[in-house]
């Protein structure tokens, strides 16, 4: 069996198991953002069903840190996020929405590593572009304690 098949089967694993109404068994998953996308069968137009919206995840990425704004180094900003990337064109934004961001980010500050698993729920993203309309996904975060960072 090759690779790609053995990666194939794998994620139908996944995906089955997160469909079938676990929320749990699938945060307890890491996906990387290759799963992730195809786990919301992304990209999708605007008017596509969004099953997946509201479920728990767990999903390994790299923090790109150009991609970092908080409230104390962007006042002007009416959200804190950051983005997470997989080196292969994919990346997708983590939201901070606790009543207190700043642990998150200061988390985010002391890190020793860019490779980090982040455990969050799934937000469907509409995303209009030159007539056309994408529908995406973010993840949203409440507290630090969702952010672990990976060896290496």
């Amino acid at each position: 069996m090759n690779w790609q098949t053995k990666f194939a089967a794998l994620l139908v694993m996944v995906m089955m198991s997160c469909s079938m109404g676990s929320q749990l068994q699938c945060a307890n998953r890491v996906m990387s953002l290759e799963m992730l996308f195809s786990f919301c069968n992304l990209p999708s137009s605007c008017d596509a069903a969004a099953p997946w919206a509201g479920s728990q995840v767990s999903i390994e990425g790299k923090i790109d840190p150009v991609n970092i704004f908080d409230k104390q180094h962007y006042p002007q900003l009416p959200y804190e996020k950051f983005k997470l990337h997989d080196g292969k064109g994919r990346s997708v934004e983590v939201w901070a929405m606790a009543d207190d961001n700043r642990p998150i980010f200061e988390k985010l500050t002391r890190r020793k590593t860019d490779n980090v698993v982040v455990r969050g729920r799934l937000e469907a993203v509409k995303a209009p572009v030159m007539g056309e309309c994408n529908l995406g996904v973010r993840i949203v975060i409440n507290d630090a304690q969702e952010i672990e960072f990976k060896k290496g």
